[in-house]
């Protein structure tokens, strides 16, 4: 989205958005998740002896990546880790203080922001929203999520799919399923851009 701000002479035919961390700007609630955010990134485990050891952490009943599809689990071992040592210890490729940065950081809420809603009122170039209601923040991000549905909802060329299982980490709890609602995104983005 960002991208497309900054540079709209790039031929985008649409933006799907799943489940995003986009938060609406001056609204407390976007500070509290972000500072949650930051300390979920920060608490979590990042290195681990083998990548076996990975696994099963990673796998483990109440772990951040419980619920993953096993090919998905499989996937993320193999990008999203990386190795540390000759001893095979890995590391998340994403280190976690990089990722707590991210949401520390002003612009996270902001910049997001700004170009969401930016492209979401020119309602030139198809959004297409799919997220889950149901999620772990226990309400936190309803705020969020009303935002996003809503912008999107007044668009000409928007659509938005509410997508019933996996919480807000569908993609990898729920990836055929994922796979069913963006087939309907993308087919909706290519009719209406042949329409515009």
């Amino acid at each position: 989205m960002i991208l497309q701000k900054r540079h709209p002479e790039i031929p985008f035919h649409g933006i799907i958005l799943m489940d995003p961390g986009i938060l609406p700007p001056d609204r407390p609630s976007s500070i509290t998740l972000a500072r949650l955010f930051n300390r979920m990134a920060l608490s979590k485990r990042d290195t681990w002896a083998s990548i076996e050891e990975a696994r099963q952490d990673l796998s483990r009943k109440g772990g951040a990546y419980r619920g993953f599809a096993p090919a998905t689990l499989e996937s993320f071992l193999e990008c999203g880790l990386r190795c540390v040592a000759d001893a095979g210890a890995v590391t998340l490729t994403c280190s976690k203080a990089q990722e707590a940065a991210y949401y520390a950081a002003n612009d996270m809420i902001i910049l997001p922001a700004e170009s969401f809603i930016m492209l979401s009122k020119e309602d030139r170039l198809p959004i297409h929203l799919i997220v889950c209601l149901k999620d772990k923040y226990r309400g936190m991000s309803d705020e969020m999520k009303a935002f996003q549905v809503e912008a999107v909802g007044k668009m000409r060329c928007g659509s938005v799919q509410i997508i019933e299982k996996g919480g807000h980490m569908f993609p990898q709890v729920e990836p055929t399923l994922t796979a069913t609602y963006l087939r309907k995104a993308l087919i909706r983005i290519w009719n209406l851009r042949v329409r515009l």
